[in-house]
């Protein structure tokens, strides 16, 4: 899939890294910004102790991807 087609479905590449580097750095907030109170919160929980920040950066970054490719299926099923 090209840049053009990606930029046609609302999510720049440069978006997709900002919010990716933004679960790594603060993920618990990075939760928050997808809507999802109750594991944002257990993030910031983990976050808390240098132990826990690594896993909850890791939780994050993975969620935050998860939801880039549902966006982009849900993008492709509705242009068909």
């Amino acid at each position: 899939m090209g840049p053009e087609r990606r930029e046609a479905g609302g999510q720049g590449r440069g978006r997709d890294l900002v919010r990716l580097s933004a679960a790594v750095l603060l993920p618990g907030p990075a939760f928050f910004t997808m809507g999802r109170l109750g594991p944002g919160l257990a993030c910031l929980a983990l976050q808390v102790s240098l132990v826990g920040w690594l896993p909850a950066a890791v939780w994050a970054a993975r969620a935050t991807r998860q939801m880039q490719r549902r966006r982009a299926l849900a993008a492709r099923l509705r242009s068909r």
